[in-house]
C-alpha cells in the first residue's frame, strides 16, 4: 500500500505522515510540498490514496485535483481549513473522495483514509 501526502506546511506534513505510518506500518508513505511534485508522484508511483492540501505554493489543491482526475481515479482526500466552503463545493464537483478539516487529528485521518480505501466516503461536517 502506498500513500501520498501533499502539504507545504512541514509540521502538518510530518503529522499526517506519522499518523499514516502508525496505522499502516507496512505502507510506503511519501510526502511532497508542491502540486507539480504531487502530479509527478501520481504518474510515477501510483499511490492508493492521496491527501491533498488545498493551499499549495505553486498551484491550488483544486487545480491539482483537476489534473489528477485527468489521469487517475485514485481516492483524493482534500485537506481544508474549516471555513473553506468554496473548496469543499468545487472539490466535490471535481471528484474529491472526501474532505479533512485542518488541523487533522490522527483519529479523523485514520477513519477517513480507511473509508477511502474501502470505497466509501464520509463527507461529514468538520469532525
Amino acid at each position: 500500500m502506498e500513500f501520498l501526502v501533499v502539504e507545504d506546511d512541514p509540521h502538518m506534513l510530518a503529522a499526517e505522515i506519522v499518523g499514516l505510518e502508525l496505522r499502516w506500518p507496512e505502507a510506503t508513505v511519501r510526502g511532497v510540498t508542491t502540486g507539480e511534485a504531487a502530479l509527478r508522484a501520481i504518474r510515477n508511483q501510483h499511490p492508493d490514496v492521496v491527501l491533498l492540501d488545498v493551499r499549495l505554493p505553486d498551484k491550488t489543491g483544486l487545480e491539482v485535483l483537476y489534473e489528477i482526475r485527468q489521469q487517475s481515479d485514485v481516492p483524493v482526500l482534500l485537506v481544508t481549513e474549516c471555513d473553506e466552503e468554496y473548496a469543499r463545493v468545487v472539490g466535490h464537483a471535481l471528484g474529491a473522495t472526501d474532505f479533512l478539516p485542518k488541523p487533522v487529528s490522527s483519529q479523523v485521518l485514520i477513519e477517513r483514509v480507511t473509508a477511502a480505501l474501502n470505497g466509501s466516503t464520509s463527507d461529514t461536517a468538520d469532525a
